[in-house]
């Protein structure tokens, strides 16, 4: 059966992270995506991979997409029907 016949709670489902990044005058960053014909733009997102905190492969997309690695960090943290907000000053660089 295809995935996107199945009923939405029994599809297969990675665990994955999405960003929103703002400047100091509230912008969103999004970014442009080079491996479409179309005129695509998207927010930093990705997988978490294996034995990753979803913290850590925040950081990690965030860096491998944007090259963006010094951020005040606000985080959704999100389950079906489940958001908090949590908010820290962090510095990637390392």
């Amino acid at each position: 059966m295809p995935i996107t016949k199945m009923p939405l709670l029994e599809r297969p489902y990675r665990s994955c992270v999405g960003l929103m990044v703002f400047n100091k005058l509230g912008q969103v960053f999004c970014g442009q995506r080079l491996d479409n014909k179309a005129e695509a733009w998207q927010l930093p997102q990705g997988g978490i991979d294996d034995g990753e905190l979803a913290i850590e492969a925040g950081f990690r997309e965030l860096k491998e997409e944007t090259s963006i690695v010094n951020v005040d960090w606000m985080i959704y943290k999100c389950s079906w029907g489940l958001f908090g907000l949590i908010t820290k000053q962090m510095n990637t660089s390392n």
